[in-house]
């Protein structure tokens, strides 16, 4: 008797105060929205006691995933959804708790439409495995995908439906939005020569695909070789395959073996073609160099071995540039783009080699790109210079040249971006460059709290940072200042990469700092 009274109260409720949904806006969205603000209105409604727990955007048991709430006020609610692949498409009911008669609904509300660019498996890799191989590290790419956003991404391989092969214990990692990869242990499913590996993906915002007869699985091969260096040589030998199926072809590192005693061997390949590397480890005078002695995998010799004819594949490192104590900086980021920066997080390319080229000697520095993203050369002598960028399969096609004289200042910011095989210059950040003068940044990285050292005596300026995708995530105005000091909070912002702006009396700077 007691929930038809209260049912009856509310109906009572309802009708004699006439709360009502009278709007959302956007009132629709597309499956695959990672973020979507929206507005719900009402009228004779008081919201105030909204919170993202008491906001429901529903058709049925299928719930559209509430990220944030953000301003509340009696008669409106401002929010951010989420709307996966997987939502159904169809109209939805639109409910929001009011403190005086409960949830108030909006029937058809709101409304999900298909994916103008649905999330579709592009290809795996690498393409052949041996069936005696302990670990294979394979990438299945996928488009309009969000791996970088999802929390329960899935990669298997199977053959038939008996044989299931899970990945090597932590070897899953997600190298951006469309992009998964893990090692699998080839020996331990007894697959046999000419059969299959079925490759599979997923995660439960972009749905499931099935990559069949994705890898063939061939006899064995091997290689081995020398490292041409007078003394002791420290470091890795790479193997990187060639996918010829995909155009252009791209390149799978597939084994990685270390160099003892100046000899190296590679043994339970697959029977194709490799890019073959030698990679110095603390190592000051020698860059890593493809075989025989590139430092482009553009330039290099490919090799072909022969199933029982173990190929020997010499390597002639490549000198270093010896660096100067008195010389500049240089340095910059690498993400991938231009599709990234329409999603929620940028994904910065880690472990990418980059390499300082002295165009008058053809000598090169070697480093590698952080976990933003970054990297940096120090001390860099006069003279004249490139930047360039390896990976097995992509071209660069435009790079930045630059001439470092007694008067040279650092070079920052020489940032790249990687996309469909391809790597190019980009201001990176989305955001326009403005004419700079020197800004110093301090802590960085910080913690939270900044301090700008003003470049000059400011009046009035303005402060703005951003994060990756050109969002504002901070700005302050100042009036009458005095100091020759700024101080700034990100406290409340994720951990990353921003953009400083100062802006103020005619005078333009922006840098870059990391919240950590």
């Amino acid at each position: 008797m007691k929930p038809l009274v209260a049912l009856i109260t509310c109906l009572i409720a309802s009708v004699s105060f006439g709360q009502i949904i009278t709007s959302v806006s956007p009132s629709s969205g597309e499956q695959g929205t990672v973020t979507l603000p929206i507005t719900i209105s009402g009228s004779g409604t008081s919201f105030s006691n909204a919170t993202s727990t008491v906001v429901e955007i529903s058709q049925g048991t299928n719930t559209l995933q509430v990220l944030s709430v953000g301003a509340v006020a009696p008669e409106s609610v401002d929010l951010n959804i989420r709307v996966s692949n997987q939502a159904p498409i169809g109209n939805y009911t639109v409910r929001v708790f009011d403190q005086n008669v409960g949830m108030v609904d909006m029937p058809n509300g709101f409304t999900v439409l298909p994916n103008s660019n649905p999330a579709t498996l592009l290809n795996t890799s690498p393409e052949l495995t041996s069936g005696t191989q302990q670990s294979l590290p394979v990438t299945i790419t996928t488009d309009n995908t969000n791996f970088s956003q999802a929390t329960d991404n899935t990669i298997y391989l199977s053959q038939g439906t008996s044989t299931i092969l899970q990945p090597i214990p932590g070897s899953v990692t997600v190298l951006n939005d469309n992009a998964i990869r893990a090692s699998f242990d080839i020996s331990q499913s007894g697959a046999t020569v000419g059969s299959y590996f079925n490759a599979h993906c997923g995660n439960s915002f972009d749905g499931y695909f099935d990559d069949m007869n994705a890898i063939a699985v061939t006899d064995a091969t091997e290689v081995s070789g020398m490292i041409n260096y007078s003394g002791t040589y420290n470091g890795v030998v790479e193997l990187y395959q060639e996918n010829t199926g995909i155009n252009p072809s791209t390149y799978s590192l597939v084994a990685s073996t270390p160099v003892v005693g100046n000899s190296y061997v590679v043994t339970d390949l697959a029977e194709a073609t490799y890019l073959i590397r030698s990679v110095p480890l603390g190592m000051s005078d020698v860059v890593a160099t493809y075989y025989p002695n590139n430092i482009l995998w553009q330039n290099a010799t490919s090799v072909t071995p022969v199933p029982g004819v173990p190929g020997q594949y010499d390597i002639t490192p490549f000198p270093s540039l010896i660096a100067n104590l008195l010389g500049i900086t240089v340095n910059g980021t690498l993400g991938y783009g231009p599709n990234g920066f329409n999603k929620a997080n940028i994904v910065f390319a880690e472990g990418v080699e980059v390499f300082l080229r002295d165009t008058d000697n053809n000598a090169y520095l070697q480093t590698v790109t952080d976990a933003n993203g970054a990297y940096s050369f120090a001390n860099i002598p006069d003279g004249n210079y490139e930047i360039m960028i390896d990976i097995p399969g992509y071209e660069q096609v435009s790079t930045y040249t630059f001439t470092v004289s007694g008067s040279s200042v650092d070079m920052n910011d020489l940032d790249f971006l990687i996309d469909n095989n391809e790597i190019f210059t980009s201001g990176f950040m989305g955001l326009p460059k403005l004419d700079k003068v020197n800004l110093k940044v301090y802590p960085n990285p910080s913690e939270g709290t900044f301090n700008i050292l003003l470049p000059t005596n400011l009046s009035s300026f303005e402060i703005s940072v951003y994060n990756c995708v050109g969002t504002k995530v901070f700005e302050e105005s100042v009036e009458h200042n005095t100091s020759n000091t700024f101080k700034g909070d990100l406290s409340g912002v994720a951990e990353g990469v921003y953009i400083v702006r100062l802006i103020g009396e005619g005078l333009t700077a922006e840098t870059r700092i990391v919240k950590r």
